[in-house]
């Protein structure tokens, strides 16, 4: 990927068009001017640059787009990059919101400020991250712009060597190891897994050998707890039986006694009349036989005629018919009365209930107390059951999370088995190139030092990351990587050998890499001796090279010799009235 124009709609704004191979972006100072050649808005296109990336300002309130977003609310830019061979994207980005648009064309340095046909228009910057990152095809896997930190560097971005700010190593260490060539997933989850193995022991700052005693001990109460709980329970229960009502006293009592009484003599007298009746009706449906009253007759020596016998025949017929007729109405009577003792009967099983029930009650009126007693301590044990169940069950969640941490860490050392076999292997020609070249560099600029980088386990076993600059001499490490030139040259030389690693091992990353004042405040033969590196490295392997400077600084005849004057693409000044500044006026 290579920068080939970046424009705006504003025509104030100067027109940036980059060349394939060295770019340099000049200031020049007038020293009767009030402005300062350092403010002419050389940085400022970096930031620019970044932002047409798809930066999101919203992370960043320092950009310059963020604090004068007033000023630039109707600017509409544009970024056009060569994104394969031959194959070009324009990228348009508004400033008053994060709306993106993008358009893919056959032909560079296209001007689309009027153009109204686009591939994608007006899509997030999500969107447009996913689009871009498909079409650049990068050999890593993770968002490009991850990376742009070691291709878009201002004067402050020298300062940081693979972490642009104080973070976890999860945010920055699986990036750089997939840099290098290495598996981001590995070492994505071994720091995943360490954030979370310290988490976890952060929790457990308190657990120690005791903490299973009183564990146990815990347990043991919570048995006993329940225990008590289940008798007192069952205490209780059998008084829930019957309800608790003072209204019941021994009046009450004596009156269900009396009214019981005064069923069952109802029942007796009832009884005792329906036994007379049935045996009244089997007697009078036994027919008086006349040789019986005959024995009668003779026994109070009453002479009984025949003409009588007649007469009496008639009699016992009459006497039958009677007795018919009384017997159904004794039935009937009989079923009346049978109907009422049933009643009776009912009433008085219901009497015979209520009786025992206010019995009961005032027996369990006298225990009262007792039961309140009950009730008091089951509410207590319950209250203790809880709170221990409730500390059982932290206690018991930390033993999970111990067994989490035991978990943990064999899946911990096992990634670091796993990375460790990755780092000692010599089969990673990516990371073997970039440390190759890496060296090379900064000898051919420092002459007496070599950069090196090293990737090692540390004591813990986790990867770190390092690049330091060490003697030819006498091979020790040079204090000079503090200076700040040095220190500028030192990661200059880095972004630099993994654009060319990349490019040696066949595999797609930026072909461009733009460095802020990379050849300033250093001296002549250090600045000779980098400009020579950038010229051969830009003809040899078609990288594209940005860099901006004062003129101030490039003006010795010995470097400027150095410099072709077709490669200085745009030149700004500090005029009075601001026309000579990137975007022709103050802001």
């Amino acid at each position: 990927m290579k920068l080939n124009k970046l424009y705006c709609n504003n025509k104030d704004f100067k027109v940036v068009v980059f060349k394939e191979d060295i770019n340099i972006i000049v200031g020049y100072g007038n020293k009767l001017s009030e402005n300062d050649s350092h403010n002419l808005g050389k940085t400022s296109i970096i930031k620019l640059i970044d932002y047409m990336l798809l930066k999101d300002l919203s992370k960043d309130k320092e950009h310059f787009l963020s604090k004068k977003k007033e000023f630039f609310k109707d600017y509409t830019f544009f970024l056009e990059i060569e994104y394969n061979e031959g194959l070009y994207l324009t990228i348009k980005r508004e400033v008053k919101n994060t709306k993106v648009s993008l358009k893919k064309h056959n032909l560079k340095y296209q001007n689309f400020i009027e153009e109204k046909n686009w591939d994608f228009e007006n899509i997030s910057t999500t969107k447009a991250k996913k689009e871009l990152s498909n079409l650049l095809e990068f050999s890593v896997k993770s968002n490009f712009r991850k990376f742009l930190k070691f291709i878009l560097r201002t004067q402050k971005d020298y300062d940081f060597k693979f972490k642009k700010n104080e973070v976890k190593d999860i945010d920055w260490k699986p990036y750089i190891m997939e840099l290098f060539g290495y598996n981001f997933d590995n070492y994505n989850n071994l720091f995943k897994f360490k954030s979370e193995k310290e988490e976890i022991e952060k929790q457990l700052s308190e657990y120690n050998d005791d903490y299973f005693e009183e564990l146990n001990e815990k347990r043991n109460m919570k048995d006993i707890y329940e225990t008590k709980i289940n008798e007192l329970e069952k205490l209780v229960k059998e008084y829930n039986y019957f309800k608790i009502d003072d209204t019941v006293n021994d009046e009450l009592v004596k009156q269900i006694n009396y009214d019981i009484a005064k069923l069952n003599k109802k029942k007796y007298n009832l009884s005792f009349d329906i036994e007379n009746m049935k045996k009244s009706i089997k007697n009078n449906m036994n027919t008086l036989d006349l040789e019986d009253l005959e024995e009668i007759y003779r026994e109070v020596k009453i002479y009984f005629g025949d003409f009588l016998k007649k007469d009496y025949n008639s009699l016992i017929e009459f006497n039958k018919q009677i007795s018919k007729e009384r017997i159904d109405n004794l039935k009937n009577i009989l079923f009346s009365k049978e109907k009422e003792l049933e009643e009776i009967n009912a009433l008085l099983e219901e009497k015979n209930k209520e009786q025992k029930k206010l019995f009961k009650i005032l027996e369990t009126n006298k225990t009262f107390e007792k039961v309140l007693f009950h009730n008091d301590e089951l509410n207590k044990y319950k209250l203790r059951y809880t709170d221990l169940a409730n500390e059982l069950k932290y206690m018991e969640s930390n033993i999970k999370k111990n067994q989490e941490l035991k978990e943990k860490i064999n899946k911990i050392n096992e990634l670091i088995s796993k990375v460790n076999s990755e780092i000692e292997s010599n089969e990673n020609l990516l990371k073997q190139s970039i440390s190759d070249k890496f060296s090379s560099y900064t000898k051919k600029i420092f002459f007496d030092s070599e950069g090196k980088i090293s990737i090692y386990l540390n004591k813990d076993g986790f990867p770190a990351i390092d690049m330091k600059l060490y003697s030819t001499a006498n091979g020790e490490v040079t204090a000079e990587d503090s200076g700040n030139n040095y220190n500028k040259h030192i990661k200059c030389c880095f972004d630099l050998s993994v654009i060319i690693g990349y490019i040696e091992n066949k595999k797609k990353y930026f072909n461009f890499v733009f460095h802020d004042g990379s050849i300033e405040a250093s001296d002549n033969k250090l600045k000779i001796a980098y400009v020579n590196l950038i010229k051969d490295l830009c003809k040899e392997f078609k990288i594209q090279y940005i860099t901006t400077t004062i003129y101030d600084e490039i003006a010795q005849k010995d470097v400027f010799e150095k410099i072709d004057e077709k490669n200085i693409i745009l030149k700004l000044n500090d005029a009075e009235d601001y026309s000579g500044t990137l975007f022709g006026k103050r802001f």
